[in-house]
């Protein structure tokens, strides 16, 4: 409290303003992102992978080896989220998205299909986990 009574006696209330926290610098450039869209765009093919699966292990590896910069495959995700792509996007930012295994299902499009759309049906897209309705962990 007595820091900011001297603060307000030296500089008025604007001295006692919020002043924003930076917090560390982001570890690629401006410039480096647009570079790091346009190789991701290309695909992991061109990347040297056998399949066309990105993941985030491989983010991490294509910008460690084009830029130097090592990122963990966890922290790849906020790099990739402040570049505008989101959870299973398989082509450029904004594209169709489709199902993966950490994706919200807010993100997913509505599954269609022309059958269900004449008979007024919903067409449920489930994976091993809908079978069961009691846990998978047991004691014996």
């Amino acid at each position: 409290m007595f820091r900011w009574y001297q603060t307000y006696q030296a500089k008025g209330p604007q001295g006692l303003q919020p002043k924003p926290t930076l917090g560390r610098p982001p570890r690629l450039s401006l410039s480096q992102k647009r570079k790091l869209v346009k190789v991701l765009l290309k695909g992991p093919l061109v990347a040297g992978y056998r399949t066309d699966l990105r993941t985030l292990q491989r983010v991490a590896e294509v910008t460690e080896r084009h830029f130097g910069v090592a990122y963990h495959p966890s922290h790849v995700w906020k790099l990739l989220v402040s570049l505008g792509w989101s959870c299973g996007e398989t082509g450029a930012p904004g594209a169709a998205k489709k199902r993966t295994a950490d994706c919200p299902l807010e993100a997913l499009p509505l599954a269609r299909h022309k059958k269900t759309e004449k008979l007024g049906a919903h067409l449920v897209l489930l994976d091993e986990s809908g079978f069961l309705l009691i846990p998978n962990v047991t004691r014996t």
